[in-house]
């Protein structure tokens, strides 16, 4: 499902044949709790000049609903010289029996995986106290692979053998508290970054605490952070306009490179590539607006302003 006009209308595109055409169907009641990203179980007919949904349609969380494309791939290959052989109850048995399997079978963690190293993402912060900001800034004003000032923090750059520059580490300031906090994606990238980060900085920082959150671990079982125990100066009423900056840094950062990075919903293509037939173009549409979906959702729980991902749009010369 790519775009959802509640009350209205939905886009669909193909799970199994990529180069399907997305298909527009008319909906009404249907279309009030779907959003964009989701995976949808069901069948389309044409009723004189539009589609519509037939019958019963099963919607999928995003994380099942990649795991269900698996397994009726897998089954459509045992008839992969007459596809018209397969048969449409067993079909639909994978669609009803995968339905009911995500509410009451255990949802495995996905594993994300950095696109270059090739490994897990762990997300790990070192917490330093900054005794002199003066002395930090031009350290890291001074090195060549780093960009970014005090107020916007820093990010050192990889050149990597692809011929892009991605970042390894980023270096948020807080001079409220006399803090900096050193972000990194993987354990290599962290392991080498606390080396380079401590030898740069020197004393003109003092190292405080690690954390690490593991993907695989459900976050109801993640232990109350150490760093807020010991950091009785970090402030917990900040203001949702800072959440909101804080939030938008990062996902620029993270997103710096996503139009020519491979993406799996893309079947490894990336954005830019997908984008060069028509059902890739409306795929890679559907992903960013699946990416608004989720973090209009978070923004409300939050209580804060959502962050506007028009720089995705922008970076590959599309309009919604």
């Amino acid at each position: 499902m790519t775009d959802v006009v509640p009350g209205a209308q939905a886009t669909l595109c193909d799970a199994v044949d990529l180069q399907a055409p997305p298909i527009v169907v008319r909906e009404r009641s249907g279309t009030r709790n779907l959003e964009p990203g989701m995976r949808l179980g069901c069948r389309v007919m044409t009723v004189q000049d539009h589609f519509e949904l037939s019958g019963c349609a099963y919607p999928f969380s995003r994380i099942v609903g990649h795991m269900v494309t698996q397994v009726y791939e897998t089954y459509l290959e045992e008839f992969s010289k007459d596809r018209k052989k397969a048969k449409q109850e067993e079909l639909s048995l994978i669609i009803l029996s995968q339905w009911l399997k995500q509410f009451v079978a255990p949802l495995p963690m996905p594993q994300m995986i950095d696109a270059f190293s090739g490994d897990p993402m762990l997300f790990i912060t070192d917490h330093y106290l900054v005794h002199s900001w003066k002395l930090l800034a031009q350290r890291l004003e001074n090195e060549l692979d780093v960009e970014g000032n005090i107020t916007d923090g820093w990010a050192r750059h990889l050149e990597c053998t692809d011929g892009k520059i991605r970042p390894t580490v980023s270096i948020e300031p807080d001079t409220t508290s006399n803090q900096v906090a050193v972000f990194y994606k993987t354990q290599r990238y962290a392991d080498q970054g606390r080396i380079w980060f401590d030898a740069l900085a020197g004393d003109a920082v003092k190292f405080q605490i690690r954390e690490m959150i593991d993907q695989a671990t459900p976050i109801s079982k993640q232990k109350p952070s150490a760093a807020k125990k010991k950091s009785p100066s970090i402030q917990d009423d900040i203001s949702s306009v800072e959440i909101t900056k804080v939030i938008e840094s990062a996902l620029h950062r993270m997103y710096a490179n996503w139009a020519d990075e491979p993406i799996p919903m893309l079947e490894n293509q990336t954005p830019r590539q997908a984008m060069t037939t028509p059902a890739g173009l409306e795929r890679v549409k559907g992903l960013i607006r699946s990416y608004e979906a989720s973090e209009q959702l978070s923004a409300k729980e939050q209580q804060r302003e959502p962050v506007s991902y028009d720089f995705l749009w922008e970076a590959l010369g599309l309009t919604y």
